[in-house]
C-alpha cells in the first residue's frame, strides 16, 4: 500500500471515529456509506445504463443485476424482520401513497436520469469523474430536491389520484409478502422480454454474458451493504432526504425562512434546520457524504483522475445536460417520495406497492427522453 492509499484509508476511518464520540451508529453509517461508494464505482453498479440498454438495444437481460439486487433485499429484509423481535431491532420501512405526484415525479426522474446519464446514487458515485458534470449534476440534484419540497404539497392538491400506502406486510403474512414481491420481480423480467420482442429464455445472448457476470458481484455486495445500513440506521437508504436537508440548510443560510414552507414548517423538520450540527449528524446526510468520499477515494486508489485533477473547466452540452438531468431528478424524485434507491429499491425491500408504480413511471420517462433525443 503506497502513501496515497494509506492517506485515503486513514481519511475513511477518522470521520467515523469522530462521529463515534457522539453516536456509535453514525460512525458505522459513515463506514457503510464509504463501502457503498466503493461498490458503486468498482463494480459499475448503475440504474440508468440498464434502462438505456433495454429501451435502445432491446436487451431485457440488462435488468437482471437489478432483479438480483431486489430479490436479495426482499429475502434479506424478511430475515431481519424475523430476527427483529428477539434482537430488539425496530425498523422504519419505506411506504408511500400512490398519488398523481408520485407518477409525475417518477416520470420526471426517468427523464432526468437519461439526460444526466446517471441515477440518484450514480450521481454521488460520479465523484470520480474528471469534469464538471459531477458538480453540476449534484448541484442540480440538491436544488431540484429543495424546489420539490416546496412544491410537492401543491402538486398533491392539484393531481386528484391518491391511494393510501399499500403495505403487503399489513395484508398478508410475511412469507406470502415475500412470494408476492419475488413474483413481481419475475413478472417484470417477463414483461421486459415481451416488450423487447424476444421469446422468454433464461440464458442471455452470448455477447451479453460477460457484462451480466460482472454485474452479479456488485448486486450481491450492494444488497449486503444496504441490509447492513438498515440494521444500523433502522431505515433504508434515503438518498434524496440527505440532499434535501443540505439544500434547506443552504437556503436558510441565504435568508430563506423555513416557517414559510408548508413542508419545512412542521416542528420535527424545523428542529432539523435549527443548527448546522443537526445537519452534520443526521444519518441520511452522513451516508450521502460517505458515498461521495468512498467513490472519489476509489477513483484515486485506482489512479483514476478525480474531480479537480485534470478537470476541464470549460462547459459543454454534456455538462449542461448533467445539470438539467440532476435538477429534474431532484425535483421529480421529491414529488415521487424518493429516487431509484429511496422510493424504488427502498419501497421494494419494504414490501410497499408504490415502488412498482414508481418503476413503471420512471421507465416511461426514460423512454420519452430517449425517443426525443436518440
Amino acid at each position: 500500500m503506497n502513501r496515497r492509499q494509506q492517506t485515503l484509508a486513514v481519511l475513511a476511518v477518522l470521520p467515523g471515529l469522530a462521529w463515534a464520540q457522539v453516536q456509535t451508529s453514525t460512525a458505522f453509517v459513515w463506514w457503510i456509506g464509504c463501502a457503498i461508494g466503493w461498490i458503486l464505482v468498482h463494480f459499475r453498479v448503475s440504474f440508468s445504463a440498464p434502462f438505456r440498454q433495454i429501451l435502445l438495444e432491446g436487451d431485457p437481460h440488462a435488468f437482471r443485476p437489478i432483479a438480483a439486487l431486489l430479490a436479495l433485499l426482499i429475502l434479506g429484509t424478511a430475515v431481519l424482520l424475523l430476527l427483529a423481535p428477539a434482537l430488539g431491532w425496530t425498523f422504519r420501512l419505506t411506504h408511500a401513497p400512490i398519488t398523481g405526484s408520485l407518477v409525475l415525479g417518477a416520470f420526471l426522474f426517468g427523464v432526468g436520469m437519461q439526460a444526466a446519464g446517471r441515477c440518484g446514487s450514480g450521481t454521488l458515485a460520479s465523484a470520480t469523474r474528471a469534469d464538471a458534470s459531477f458538480a453540476l449534476a449534484l448541484g442540480g440534484l440538491v436544488l431540484g430536491v429543495f424546489l420539490g419540497s416546496l412544491q410537492r404539497p401543491l402538486w398533491e392538491q392539484a393531481l386528484p389520484l391518491r391511494i393510501a400506502p399499500i403495505d403487503l406486510l399489513q395484508l398478508v403474512p410475511l412469507w406470502a409478502a415475500v412470494l408476492l414481491q419475488l413474483a413481481a420481480v419475475g413478472l417484470w423480467l417477463f414483461i421486459l422480454n415481451l416488450a423487447c420482442g424476444l421469446p422468454f429464455r433464461l440464458a442471455a445472448p452470448q455477447d451479453h454474458q460477460a457484462s451480466l457476470r460482472s454485474g452479479w458481484p456488485g448486486a450481491i455486495l450492494l444488497a449486503a451493504a444496504l441490509l447492513l445500513l438498515l440494521v444500523v440506521s433502522g431505515e433504508p437508504w434515503k438518498v434524496l432526504w440527505g440532499l434535501g436537508l443540505t439544500g434547506a440548510h443552504a437556503a436558510q443560510g441565504l435568508g430563506w425562512d423555513p416557517a414559510t414552507s408548508g413542508f419545512w414548517s412542521a416542528p420535527a423538520r424545523l428542529a432539523l434546520l435549527s443548527s448546522p450540527a443537526n445537519w452534520l449528524q443526521h444519518e441520511a446526510v452522513v451516508v450521502d457524504l460517505a458515498v461521495i468520499y468512498g467513490a472519489c477515494a476509489t477513483g484515486l486508489w485506482q489512479r483514476r483522475p478525480a474531480l479537480g485533477q485534470g478537470a476541464k473547466l470549460r462547459l459543454d452540452r454534456a455538462h449542461l445536460r448533467a445539470g438539467l438531468g440532476g435538477l429534474l431528478m431532484g425535483y421529480g424524485g421529491f414529488l415521487a417520495y424518493g429516487c431509484n434507491i429511496s422510493s424504488f429499491v427502498g419501497g421494494v425491500m419494504s414490501f410497499s406497492l408504490h415502488a412498482w408504480v414508481w418503476l413503471a413511471a420512471a421507465f416511461a420517462g426514460s423512454a420519452a427522453w430517449l425517443r426525443l433525443t436518440e
